[in-house]
């Protein structure tokens, strides 16, 4: 049924072979267990999603162990306030000011990066996504123009290849979008989402090794009266499909009215 794509596939093959390292890079931290690594920021860059959202696309790499230059890319999202905290919190773990002024944002990612700067972090995954959260940064920096890990990545990147086969865009589009799928459409992040939910709740979990099934499983553990809950954290227990949790309010019965009858006696 397919032969007769042979030859037009068999055209195609630079493309397929450059989407082995795409695919590595988006999916590669799949191979990988749950886990505390050491890692190397290599890149940064805000990109669009197929719905217009910003998000950040962050590029690490292991730096040691069984699973050492294994090249993770994870997403901050920007399409919310709530978003914008891990934006915020992972600016200042760089040692670094959040700018006043968003539209200052690209300056002072590509100063991070430039510092090539290494932290362990804890992998996690949703939807077989990995997600990476920050625990510390290493002391010294990383020095990643001298170890050429960011013009490395440029010279395999697939920009330059996809230029020359007209395909820059649309592999940029389908990317973002199944990475913003991934995180959750405009929400993005969904387990730190999860964690904001269970601070708010007073729910106990261990920060640095939780994940979305533990996560689920210890909010799940709770009924939320929905009159309580704001916009947030309604669409946090939709989103990990746990609408069995919202207690909705009991509808008023309505009054009835007793109908009198008038009598027939008339009074004399």
């Amino acid at each position: 049924m397919a032969k007769g794509y042979k030859q037009r596939l068999k055209s195609m093959q630079e493309n397929w072979g450059d989407s082995q390292k795409e695919f590595e890079d988006m999916f590669g931290g799949a191979q990988l267990p749950k886990a505390e690594y050491s890692f190397k920021l290599i890149k940064l860059d805000i990109r669009e999603s197929g719905n217009n959202n910003l998000y950040i696309e962050r590029q690490q790499v292991v730096m040691d162990g069984e699973f050492e230059d294994t090249n993770i890319k994870d997403a901050l999202m920007l399409g919310s306030p709530k978003n914008m905290v891990f934006v915020r919190r992972f600016v200042e773990q760089m040692g670094y000011d959040c700018p006043e002024e968003l539209e200052e944002l690209p300056d002072v990612l590509d100063a991070i990066v430039s510092e090539a700067p290494t932290y362990n972090g804890s992998l996690s995954y949703y939807n077989d996504r990995a997600q990476v959260r920050v625990i510390e940064l290493l002391d010294g920096d990383g020095d990643g123009e001298e170890d050429g890990e960011e013009d490395t990545s440029e010279e395999d990147g697939e920009e330059d290849t996809s230029e020359e086969n007209g395909e820059e865009d649309t592999s940029e589009e389908d990317t973002s979008e199944e990475e913003n799928e991934a995180a959750g459409d405009d929400d993005g992040e969904l387990i730190d989402r999860m964690l904001i939910f269970c601070a708010t709740w007073d729910i106990e979990v261990d920060e640095e090794n939780a994940d979305f099934d533990t996560l689920k499983e210890a909010i799940s553990t709770n009924e939320y009266a929905e009159k309580e809950l704001d916009d947030d954290e309604t669409a946090v227990l939709i989103d990990c499909e746990l609408e069995s949790c919202i207690i909705k309010p009991k509808k008023k019965k309505a009054a009835v009215k007793k109908s009198v009858k008038k009598s027939s006696k008339k009074k004399k």
